[in-house]
C-alpha cells in the first residue's frame, strides 16, 4: 500500500513540475516579447532611406507606376 502511495505522489509531483515548466515557458516568452530592439533606430533610419531613395527614383522616372 505504501509503495502505491509514494507512485501517487510521484504522479502528482511530475504533473505539478510540468505545471510549473509550462509557467516558467510562458514568463520567458512574455519577457522576449516585451523587450524592446535595440537596432530599432538604425532600422528607422534605413526605412527612411528607402523612402528617399524610392522618391528620387520616381522623380528621375526610373519608376513605373
Amino acid at each position: 500500500m505504501a509503495w502505491a502511495n509514494w507512485i501517487g505522489d510521484q504522479v502528482k509531483d511530475m504533473k505539478f513540475g510540468e505545471e510549473e515548466r509550462q509557467a516558467k515557458i510562458k514568463a520567458l516568452q512574455s519577457e522576449v516579447l516585451a523587450i524592446a530592439n535595440p537596432k530599432k533606430a538604425e532600422i528607422d533610419t534605413c526605412s527612411f532611406l528607402i523612402g528617399i531613395c524610392h522618391t528620387l527614383k520616381v522623380r528621375a522616372g526610373l519608376v513605373e507606376d
